[in-house]
């Protein structure tokens, strides 16, 4: 009876492992965010041990928020609303109870009431603005998130913005900011604000340059997008469409205040 030939091992110029040791290959494809492990071909030729998936949960990597904006900083709405010494802190963090492997392997597996339940008692956040819209939501694993909001004892903001992409108009992220009942209103009654997209990144970031340039903390674009990079990480404001609209909101915050 005919039997295939053994396996070609790799040729002298590649080689199979690492200086440590540890395999190049994995043994088996990846599990799947239930944990179970896809069917292995019965022909597949595999090297080394078991490459497992890196797996985040609530309780391995605990939510985490970087405080982008506080009452130090100051500030005045053209509209009048102060961040003054009693004003909360603003802060970023990623979306909530996300359930997903990523591009890189990484297994995200969060518990969402866990995360907005640390968010709330460690870090004290009373309101959380989400960037996301449904169809993101759910394509990151997350179900029922209003009521999950809300059932945490928290306020919830909605603004939907397209992932990599900037908001729809300056009038809008003006009135996100400005508006009895925004961002900036609530963090000048003492309520700490928590704004997510899907890393807490690009669109998070916009919205906070945005904020800077509105408080008068930053004159310019180019020091709005430094100043929120240094705060939060290096590549906040991810895009280019993100970067040209903190330029027209620096823009258009200057002809207001010329018209004062």
């Amino acid at each position: 009876m005919w039997s295939p030939p053994p396996p070609k091992r790799p040729s002298s110029g590649r080689r199979s492992a690492s200086k440590s040791g540890s395999p190049l290959w994995p043994s088996s494809p990846p599990a799947r965010l239930d944990g179970s492990s896809p069917a292995r071909s019965p022909s597949a030729v595999h090297f080394g041990a078991v490459a497992e998936p890196k797996r985040r949960t609530s309780e391995t990597h605990p939510i985490t928020i970087s405080w982008v904006l506080s009452a130090a900083d100051g500030g005045e709405c053209t509209n009048g609303v102060r961040l003054g010494h009693h004003a909360a802190p603003l802060g970023l963090c990623y979306c909530p109870g996300k359930r997903r492997v990523f591009r890189d392997g990484v297994v995200h597996d969060r518990d969402l009431k866990a995360d907005l339940c640390r968010l709330r008692d460690d870090f004290g956040v009373r309101v959380v603005v989400t960037l996301l819209s449904e169809y993101e939501m759910r394509s990151l694993g997350v179900k029922n998130y209003e009521q999950a909001v809300r059932d945490a004892g928290l306020e919830l903001l909605r603004f939907e913005i397209v992932e990599m992409a900037a908001p729809e108009s300056v009038e809008s992220v003006r009135a996100l900011l400005c508006s009895e009942g925004g961002i900036l209103s609530r963090l000048s009654v003492g309520k700490p604000v928590a704004v997510h997209c899907r890393g807490g990144v690009g669109r998070a970031g916009t919205i906070v340059a945005c904020a800077y340039l509105e408080l008068g903390i930053c004159s310019s674009a180019a020091a709005a997008i430094s100043l929120v990079r240094e705060r939060r990480c290096k590549t906040a404001v991810e895009s280019s469409r993100q970067e040209r609209f903190i330029a027209a909101y620096a823009k258009e915050k200057r002809e207001r205040r010329q018209q004062q």
